[in-house]
């Protein structure tokens, strides 16, 4: 449990990206995937609800004495709010299978290859079948926090397929009609998010054609790019990706020939007021704000890194920001104390804790909190913070400046 699994680049999970965005498969290649605390997370719940499933255990048994699993770095300790997540859903999928009729398919590897590329898979969560009544569940765990809803779910369906190549299409002797498919999300921590989507077999079977004309796109010379929430949402090229860049600014009014009309102070030209998006955009937008806040992040970031290291960021400098909040120093917060008791007593404190230092000037005043208890307390060091070029605080070297100072400093030695 909670070893790598092997990666396929077309399966299901990439889905609602590159069949929208052929071109993302290209532009991700060689761009590492983060791990995510919330990614691990999910895959130590896949893997006790697939224990409790396979082999009768429930989910209460793994709860205490820290038991856990590490993932991609990170140690997941199964929780009371881990059992409580999987049990109606656990119940569900027993219930079913119970029933006479029903096969009970957990965690099983499914080969997509035929609506994708060759040697693609991926592993569904469960797979329910009734042959006899021409009826298939596909039940996928999420255990993020982001809605995700099962109507038109393109992972969903293509687990779908996949299972209909791998296990149950033989048991319909290949024939589709009649079989009614009903897709389930399962996500527990998401209030209004999964449910049921009830489709058939025949359909799912139509979007694999769809999915396999995209996944043919994706080997394309230069495969077509497209924008949008789904696609961008977890895309890793989306930071350098200029079709998401004019898109942002679309979505927005803006287009790059208005970023060339800035004026001398570097401000852009009035944008359009919010009551003039029409409410189909205003609607795009707002689903828009997690990637727009993370891709405005990321231009932050790379500028930042740039003026860190002297390269170019025009218009924009780092100088130092605000110090964090004063604190006393580890090693002398009982002296600090000994002498805010010596001068106030009982008001030395703010219960239940010492005064911070910003309470201890206040109280004493700014000369002799500086002459009594200075000594005791940690400034702290601002942190470089990126600011237009007109604001009145001095530059940052960066780190090229000061390397070029050195060089200068021997030249004159």
């Amino acid at each position: 449990m909670g070893t790598p699994v092997e990666h396929s680049s077309l399966g299901p999970s990439s889905w609602s990206r590159w069949i929208r965005c052929p071109g993302s498969v290209q532009a991700q290649a060689g761009i590492p995937d983060k791990a995510r605390f919330e990614a691990a997370e999910g895959t130590v719940l896949h893997e006790l609800v697939a224990d409790c499933l396979e082999m009768g255990f429930e989910p209460e048994d793994y709860v205490g004495g820290g038991r856990g699993l590490e993932v991609d770095g990170f140690f997941v300790e199964y929780n009371e709010e881990m059992c409580a997540a999987v049990r109606d859903g656990l119940d569900f999928v027993r219930n079913v299978a119970a029933e006479p009729g029903w096969e009970l398919y957990v965690e099983t590897r499914v080969d997509i290859s035929k609506w994708t590329l060759p040697g693609q898979f991926g592993t569904a969560d469960v797979i329910l079948v009734n042959v006899a009544k021409k009826l298939v569940i596909v039940f996928d765990w999420k255990y993020g926090k982001e809605p995700v809803y099962p109507q038109e779910n393109e992972q969903a369906q293509g687990y779908c397929l996949g299972a209909w190549q791998t296990i149950f299409g033989k048991l319909f002797d290949w024939d589709p009609s009649g079989v009614k498919v009903t897709i389930i999300i399962e996500q527990p921590r998401v209030p209004g998010g999964g449910g049921l989507w009830e489709t058939t077999m025949q359909r799912v079977l139509e979007f694999g054609q769809h999915a396999k004309r995209q996944a043919v796109l994706t080997t394309a010379k230069n495969p077509p790019r497209k924008a949008g929430v789904k696609q961008c949402r977890w895309c890793r090229a989306k930071d350098y990706c200029g079709t998401f860049a004019e898109w942002n600014m679309e979505m927005i009014g803006l287009e790059f020939d208005d970023l060339d009309m800035a004026d001398e102070t570097g401000f852009l030209p009035e944008l359009e007021a919010p009551e003039e998006v029409t409410p189909e955009r205003r609607t795009i937008l707002l689903r828009l704000k997690p990637i727009l806040n993370q891709w405005m992040e990321a231009l932050r970031k790379a500028a930042y890194h740039d003026a860190q290291v002297g390269n170019p960021v025009p218009g924009m400098k780092l100088v130092e920001g605000k110090r964090p909040a004063r604190k006393y120093h580890e090693n002398a917060t009982h002296k600090a104390e000994t002498v805010l008791r010596k001068e106030l007593g009982d008001e030395a404190y703010h219960p239940p804790e010492l005064l911070s230092p910003a309470q201890a000037e206040k109280k004493l005043g700014k000369a002799r909190y500086a002459k009594l208890l200075d000594r005791f307390v940690d400034h702290g060091t601002p942190q470089p913070i990126l600011v237009p070029e007109e604001d009145n605080r001095p530059r940052i070297e960066s780190a090229v400046d000061m390397f070029d100072d050195l060089d200068a400093t021997d030249e004159t030695l």
